[in-house]
């Protein structure tokens, strides 16, 4: 049966970015991925999708990309490392990169972007966002 759907389609201007890609670096071998997103208009956030290897020439070009940034609260998890599998992400407050990391890990993580040893608040994030930068990392 074919049925005849009448109707304007949404706006592609209209609301946030249907996908956004995160730059990350594993925190373990130092190496560059892409975290990619996809929005989820019925829960509102942006789902994980896939996690993608990076060469550090891609790396690069991704970084000279002006891209908006999103907010943190936004981003409902992130998908495991493609080079060592931890299962989430961080952000270093000093440089802007966003890295693997393990929430069950309470030993401090130095950051494979600036090397500023990060210290795990006990406290946790939960509640206070930040921007994140599509074209940082």
């Amino acid at each position: 049966n074919v049925e005849a759907v009448t109707g304007k389609a949404a706006s592609l201007e209209d609301g946030p970015p249907r996908q956004a890609f995160l730059r990350a670096r594993c925190a373990t071998k130092k190496f560059p991925y892409l975290l990619r997103y996809r929005f989820d208009p019925m829960v509102g956030c942006y789902q994980p999708v896939k996690a993608h290897r990076l060469s550090e020439e891609e790396s690069t070009a991704a970084s000279q990309g002006r891209l908006p940034d999103i907010p943190s609260q936004l981003l409902n998890g992130a998908c495991p490392c493609p080079w060592c599998e931890r299962p989430g992400a961080g952000s270093c407050g000093n440089c802007g990169t966003i890295f693997c990391s393990d929430q069950n890990d309470k030993t401090d993580t130095t950051c494979p972007g600036c090397g500023t040893v990060l210290k795990r608040d006990p406290q946790g994030s939960e509640g206070r966002g930040f921007n994140v930068r599509q074209s940082g990392g």
